[in-house]
């Protein structure tokens, strides 16, 4: 039993510890060794748990703090960031990243404090944008100017300092300058902060298991806004692991949607790679190469799996919401695989259940939001249900479930999701149901010389193909007198097998949107 007024060391050096004595824990050996001559041996590594009051005190401590010189503007910031932002960033993968890692890497380091100072001033302008109609107030004050200033800050400092950082507070920096770039809309800033931080976990040694992760789900993204497989890289480092589809891993929901990421990025991979045979013709390229046929042959047997598993431990699984998010990601990289190379696109019209199915599981999570905070709705850091549904809106062809997959787009979207901008997908949406159906959301009816019978199916030459957004935009008023603006859009069409894919110039419109 210890002596009564002493507290009981267990983390003193081993000469001390033998000899059961208080020991002062200096570095690189304590002083009570020094003082009566004897060589320290050193101190153990302590047990999970097993700190003293001096590693708890100094060895913690952060290096930089808010004092005297921060702002309360600054001090706010962070504290906002805290009990509000970084809660509503945490997604499937990486559970510990933005409440944890980024807080002590913020008091840590100073490029990472200013670019959550960033963050934070953005989202509470996108909260305030969000909240009212009228932008000119914010628009014309601090809140735009106070987070590129933040913003710009961090970039210098890491451009001066980036010798001294390690691996891992790189890669912490290049996820929190995508996500600077996401709320920006920024989206060719926001794809080469991933492709650098993918390029530097690449040649990588060793990197943190939440910050891999979260590049793994981001490289699913770039894909989609412009990048080529040429000149973007897949994160290969833990490809092999991924592949270990075993019961233990399908008892977390986190490690599910690690190895669902995986899959997802390979499966865009594998449309993109594709896409010359898709828009060929028949003459041109009258059949896809052995190479592609193999992938998409690997992946389908490994999406299989991968759900055989998932569905075998679901019952396990608390998340629901995450559950439901991941059958629909899953729902999706299905149809994807199986018409990557395929010129047809009747053959989506195979895939009614699969769309039924999303559209059902949208509904139910629409349900279990009712009643949610504005907040948790405002920003979404990684990918989200509008992306799935507008995916159910070009392709199913089914005028009442695509017209649902609409209307879900509109109730469940946040106000940016990584790099889509939801009020884009619905706009987009909308005008393609228009061209396919000849149907006017404005009497809710089937225009003349449009299909008649909401069972009816656009024919091949009326079916939109793929589209590409132009910058080119115009205002006008409405008949109803309401302010419009319009941009320039590109529809891809073949009109028939044997045709080149066309080009059809056409305008979509959506109310004028609020840039951060």
């Amino acid at each position: 039993m210890p002596r009564s007024g002493f507290e009981r060391v267990r983390t003193g050096c081993r000469s001390c510890k033998i000899r059961r004595v208080k020991c002062d824990e200096g570095q690189p050996e304590c002083r009570r060794c020094q003082t009566i001559g004897r060589t320290c041996p050193g101190y153990q590594t302590p047990r999970p748990g097993s700190f003293s009051w001096r590693d708890l005190l100094l060895r913690v401590r952060p290096s930089i703090m808010p004092d005297a010189s921060s702002s309360v503007d600054e001090i706010q910031s962070l504290d906002f960031f805290r009990c509000i932002v970084a809660p509503t960033l945490v997604g499937a993968v990486g559970s510990d990243f933005w409440t944890r890692s980024v807080m002590q890497q913020a008091m840590q380091q100073a490029p990472a404090r200013n670019a959550v100072l960033a963050i934070s001033f953005l989202y509470r302008r996108l909260l305030l944008l969000n909240d009212t109609d009228d932008d000119s107030s914010s628009s014309s004050s601090s809140s735009i100017v106070t987070p590129i200033l933040y913003y710009n800050k961090a970039l210098k400092q890491v451009a001066t300092t980036m010798g001294a950082l390690d691996t891992d507070a790189v890669l912490l920096l290049a996820i929190l300058f995508t996500c600077v770039e996401f709320l920006r809309g920024n989206v060719p800033a926001a794809v080469e902060h991933c492709r650098h931080g993918i390029k530097i976990l690449g040649g990588a040694e060793k990197a943190s298991a939440d910050t891999s992760a979260i590049f793994r789900h981001l490289s699913i993204f770039p894909l989609f806004f412009g990048a080529t497989l040429s000149d973007f890289p897949h994160p290969e480092q833990q490809q092999q692991q991924q592949k270990q589809y075993t019961d233990e891993n399908f008892c977390d929901v986190s490690k599910a949607a690690e190895m669902l990421d995986d899959l997802m990025s390979r499966c865009v991979r594998l449309v993109r790679a594709c896409d010359a045979f898709r828009f060929a013709t028949s003459t041109q390229e009258p059949s896809p190469s052995p190479s592609l046929l193999l992938t998409q042959q690997g992946l389908r047997q490994e999406i299989d799996e991968w759900f055989s598993r998932f569905s075998a431990g679901q019952h396990r699984l608390k998340e629901r919401t995450l559950c439901r998010t991941l059958e629909m990601r899953w729902l999706v990289c299905k149809i994807w695989v199986d018409i990557a190379l395929c010129r047809d696109e009747t053959l989506c019209d195979e895939y009614r259940t699969f769309f039924e199915r999303i559209i059902q599981l949208a509904r139910e999570e629409a349900v279990s939001r009712n009643g949610t905070d504005k907040a948790a709705g405002l920003f979404q850091f990684d990918m989200g249900l509008s992306p799935l549904l507008y995916f159910v809106v070009i392709k199913c062809r089914f005028l009442r479930l695509r017209l649902d997959a609409l209307e879900l787009l509109r109730i469940l979207a946040f106000s940016r999701e990584s790099m889509w901008d939801p009020s884009i997908l619905y706009a987009i949406g909308k005008r393609t149901i228009e061209r396919e159906h000849g149907f006017d959301f404005d009497t809710a009816q089937t225009l003349e010389g449009g299909l008649q019978s909401p069972n009816s199916l656009p024919s091949k030459a009326e079916r939109i193909r793929d589209s590409l957004l132009q910058e080119d935009t115009e205002v006008h008023v409405d008949s109803y007198g309401n302010r419009v603006v319009s941009q320039r859009i590109y529809f891809f069409i073949r009109h028939s097998d044997d045709m080149e894919v066309g080009v059809v110039p056409d305008w979509i419109s959506f109310p004028p949107k609020r840039v951060v």
